[in-house]
């Protein structure tokens, strides 16, 4: 019996460790399409998804809001994927803005920048600011 109230306070304990690190498909979607609203041309709409972004607590978002911050935060032209691009002489480096992994070099008039403005930023460093204080890792 002891055994199986121990076995139950770990499957409650660590059920919800589970959720945060396995999130769930409808979440990744749902940061995958804020990401992708960056590059609408609308100010307003990319707060909106910045705040969005923000909400969700994922510490996945923080590299791609500060590629947004610095002017790496790029749409490639073929299929409209934001991207995090530092170039790189004729060619821009192209990674996935959630896991960092290396896509391909591409030419720069295959990407464009994504614009930002001056309120636009403090929206952005108001999120990072946030993510980062919530961040389980020190």
């Amino acid at each position: 019996m002891k055994f199986i109230s121990t076995l139950a306070l770990l499957v409650a304990v660590l059920m919800p460790a589970l959720a945060l690190i396995a999130p769930s498909p409808a979440h990744a979607q749902a940061i995958e399409n804020d990401i992708t609203a960056l590059a609408d041309k609308s100010f307003s709409d990319k707060a909106e998804a910045v705040e969005r972004l923000a909400a969700t607590g994922d510490p996945r978002v923080v590299p791609a809001l500060q590629a947004f911050l610095d002017r790496r935060l790029y749409v490639r032209k073929s299929d409209g994927k934001v991207v995090i691009g530092e170039p790189k002489g004729k060619v821009v480096l192209i990674k996935d803005p959630l896991t960092l992994t290396e896509i391909e070099q591409a030419p720069k008039r295959s990407v464009k920048r994504i614009r930002i403005n001056n309120r636009l930023r403090g929206t952005v460093r108001a999120a990072i600011g946030g993510l980062t204080l919530r961040s389980p890792d020190p």
